[in-house]
């Protein structure tokens, strides 16, 4: 919420194509944010603005150069609004295809400990009904 007052205040970006990109760093909360209008979704998706994020803003923070880490952040997000849009296109395609590639290279453990818990859970259920045999007296 206070992004977006800022950002309405400020005047940030074409009122009518709604593009202005916020750069939000709060040291104390330690909390970064890139808040993006709609007409800047286009060229800074929620992945591009995450990997920026991770991968440009928060190695320099660590390293304590906070400056560093705004002026990286905001390079990389004006080298990012000023492609066209075909190399836009690209970009995103290549970030989306990246991400569904990190996360299918850990894809097969989380099958493999689902997989022993349906085991366990059954053979702990088969145990319990295994185990109660009623003996009729004779």
């Amino acid at each position: 919420d206070y992004a977006y007052q800022l950002g309405r205040t400020w005047k940030i970006g074409d009122e009518k194509r709604d593009d202005g990109v916020l750069l939000l760093v709060a040291p104390k909360e330690r909390k970064v944010w890139i808040a993006t209008g709609y007409g800047a979704e286009a060229f800074l998706p929620d992945i591009l603005v995450g990997r920026i994020t991770r991968e440009t803003i928060l190695p320099k923070f660590r390293e304590g150069d906070m400056g560093g880490g705004i002026v990286a952040g905001s390079d990389a997000i004006i080298r990012q609004m000023s492609i066209t849009d075909a190399e836009a296109d690209a970009t995103i395609a290549n970030e989306q295809r990246q991400e569904r590639q990190r996360g299918e290279e850990g894809g097969f453990l989380p099958v493999i400990v689902i997989v022993i818990i349906f085991f366990v859970v059954i053979g702990s259920i088969a145990r319990r009904v295994g185990g109660r045999r009623y003996h009729s007296k004779r």
